[in-house]
């Protein structure tokens, strides 16, 4: 597993303190792969957590369109189910047993389980994935973040962290959101960045030797493969995955081969490019939006030198903006791996090809 730093500071936030941790960072750079992997008993022994005084529990949270009726009372029923298969102690089953049959949320409820456990000398940290989507839903209100904060917060009654997961920082979220409460001040925020060259290469040797093929070993060759996947571990593991052997590789590198995704790989890759648009400022997706219509003009070739050079010369500020994000490497776009479905995707939101069928573009309510 890579991301060693920040397993090794979360680990120490549960250990010692029980204290909580806001992870972020774009699509793709290994926040749910992170999450999983703390979750996993091998991790809780291996870092001496007991699995009879720490239980994490793994949770992705809905998206409100998926579920639109999705709210707290729900969201604790799940937690709580969850948690009554790691729990042996009769009298929390019981509890648990309890909340499930109220006929109205209680939040009291909920936290007296929380104190019972602690006197109990259990320590319950959730995981939670894709937390943003609890917070642009409008039925978790300032009352579910006060009360979820003064569990984590409050160390004398309870022994309870968080670690949860947004692809926007924490603070910038709450505030976008017009959160007043301080919600985001009881976390440390570890924000994750595309891997260094040297994890990056690890990784891909690792995911080739998984997949029983030849590992590319010259370095000049790992280095432009590094830069094609502009260091984001969804990427590296996708080449990985798709390289039979070095030459595959190289071809992929210089231009001369497309990669060919299967169905499965195509489905995370368009959720990736979905999440990179949702992130993205007005500026960044204007951007987007340029590369997507060169792409479909070359039918979804890749852009020549003097083609990148103009997009970036007329988007300069946006292209560095993706660079920091790393879906940008110098003169690389990460989308180059898939130019195909990146730009169904986004001329999807902004276009509509005219009827005339000869590929022209036509803006959505032009």
């Amino acid at each position: 597993m890579d991301r060693q730093r920040e397993i090794d500071e979360i680990i120490t936030r549960i250990k010692f303190q029980t204290q909580s941790s806001a992870v972020s960072g774009d699509s793709g750079l290994g926040k749910t792969a992170l999450l999983r992997y703390l979750a996993h008993p091998r991790t809780l022994k291996k870092y001496q957590l007991p699995g009879e005084e720490f239980k994490c529990i793994y949770f992705r949270c809905p998206d409100v369109r998926e579920r639109p009726q999705y709210a707290p009372i729900q969201f604790w029923q799940e937690i709580f189910s969850r948690l009554a298969r790691q729990i042996t102690d009769a009298e929390l089953v019981e509890q648990i047993r309890g909340f499930q049959s109220l006929p109205a949320f209680d939040y009291y409820a909920v936290e007296e389980f929380f104190y019972g456990a602690k006197r109990k000398h259990l320590s319950i940290v959730l995981l939670l994935d894709d937390f943003d989507n609890l917070l642009s839903n409008a039925a978790f209100d300032k009352y579910f973040l006060w009360s979820l904060k003064n569990l984590a917060h409050n160390n004398v009654d309870y022994s309870f962290g968080l670690v949860i997961v947004t692809l926007q920082r924490l603070s910038e979220l709450c505030q976008d959101l017009g959160m007043t409460s301080p919600f985001f001040n009881i976390f440390s925020s570890l924000p994750l960045a595309p891997l260094p060259a040297a994890e990056s290469g690890t990784l891909l040797q690792n995911m080739c030797r998984v997949q029983g093929r030849k590992v590319a070993a010259d370095h000049k060759e790992q280095e432009q493969a590094y830069k094609l996947a502009a260091g984001i571990p969804l990427m590296i593991r996708l080449l990985g995955q798709t390289c039979r052997d070095t030459s595959t590789l190289a071809q992929l590198v210089s231009g001369q081969r497309k990669p060919v995704w299967r169905a499965g790989h195509r489905q995370i890759l368009r959720r990736f490019v979905q999440r990179v648009w949702v992130c993205s400022g007005a500026g960044e997706k204007q951007l987007l939006q340029y590369l997507a219509k060169a792409w479909h003009e070359n039918k979804g070739s890749r852009l020549n030198h003097e083609q990148e050079e103009t997009i970036m010369q007329h988007h300069t500020r946006a292209w560095q903006a993706l660079e920091k994000r790393g879906l940008m490497q110098q003169m690389n776009s990460v989308f180059s791996l898939f130019p195909d479905l990146f730009a169904e995707f986004v001329l999807k939101e902004t276009f509509v090809v005219a009827p005339s069928g000869a590929g022209r573009l036509v803006q959505h309510g032009g």
